[in-house]
């Protein structure tokens, strides 16, 4: 059975923001955030010189606290990072955001009016390009199979039942992981009406509109752990959640096609997806090491 949990407000939500090297973002995301909560966390993963000035000075600002890591650990470890000190502070809900996300000034109002209708514990709002219009006429609430992790919504309970982000995966597919093992477990997701961030995935890139939603120009360091990682969940939740995980490589066998296509080097896509193939295959999980990060884009 359900514990109780009061409904978000901007004063029992905490966000958790992940940085790296985002100083032409972070404070834009902040400043956002900060319309909507009270309480800000950011987790540094290590960033360069520039993003730990503009996080200097909105901690002066009083505008948000501030964990530095000092090396990249990787989005799963530094969300844990923030959820723990979030919930050590009595946060009933957690907000879970990327350093290049802006939020919608009514994301944590529509939050509450659907808490308020259907009672769910994972929320997510509905995603727009950075620069677009929030429709005036929002979209209904729909159950989802997944939320990425920008932007969604966590009653504190959840971690109690479902535990926290998997760190082995470092980056990728973190939130396919969570999602799913909370709809394992019982919960559901729900994309919620009115709720809206702008967010950007990747590296913009000129490609045909069919291409669109499906392809985003990264590194290869990312297409590694994309492969890699992607084919981890396909393993671990094929048979509990089979038509998932058919649309999932489906789509990863698309995307990698499209990356092979426009990704900037195609020596370098090729030889990350075949090294996140061959490290899936021997049960190599965590992060690549400097070295072999610098092999991935070696000409």
């Amino acid at each position: 059975m359900k514990s109780y949990v009061s409904p978000p407000t901007r004063k029992n939500v905490h966000a958790v923001v992940v940085c790296y090297n985002g100083c032409q973002t972070i404070e834009r995301c902040v400043l956002a955030l900060r319309r909507c909560v009270d309480i800000v966390h950011v987790v540094d993963n290590g960033s360069d010189d520039l993003t730990l000035a503009a996080l200097k000075t909105l901690n002066e600002r009083g505008k948000v606290l501030t964990t530095y890591l000092g090396k990249n650990f990787g989005v799963a470890t530094a969300l844990n990072v923030g959820v723990r000190i979030a919930r050590s502070e009595a946060a009933e809900w957690v907000l879970t955001m990327d350093q290049d996300t802006i939020v919608d000034e009514n994301l944590i109002v529509a939050f509450c009016d659907e808490y308020a209708r259907s009672g769910n514990w994972l929320m997510t709002p509905y995603i727009l390009p950075v620069g677009a219009d929030v429709p005036r006429t929002p979209t209904p609430s729909i159950g989802r199979p997944y939320a990425i992790t920008s932007g969604n919504l966590v009653a504190s309970p959840v971690y109690d039942r479902c535990g926290l982000y998997n760190e082995a995966l470092f980056v990728d597919a973190v939130d396919f992981d969570f999602s799913l093992r909370a709809r394992s477990i019982g919960f559901s997701i729900r994309r919620v009406s009115g709720a809206v961030i702008f967010h950007q995935l990747g590296e913009p890139v000129h490609v045909p509109r069919i291409w669109r939603k499906l392809y985003t120009r990264h590194s290869a360091a990312r297409r590694y752990y994309m492969t890699r990682n992607g084919l981890w969940i396909a393993r671990k939740y094929a048979v509990q959640f089979p038509l998932f995980v058919t649309k999932f490589l489906v789509l990863q066998a698309i995307l990698n096609i499209l990356s092979l296509k426009y990704d900037a080097s195609t020596r370098q896509t090729c030889r990350a997806i075949a090294w996140g193939l061959k490290d899936f295959c021997r049960d190599r999980m965590g992060a690549l090491t400097h070295g072999e990060c610098s092999r991935l884009v070696a000409r």
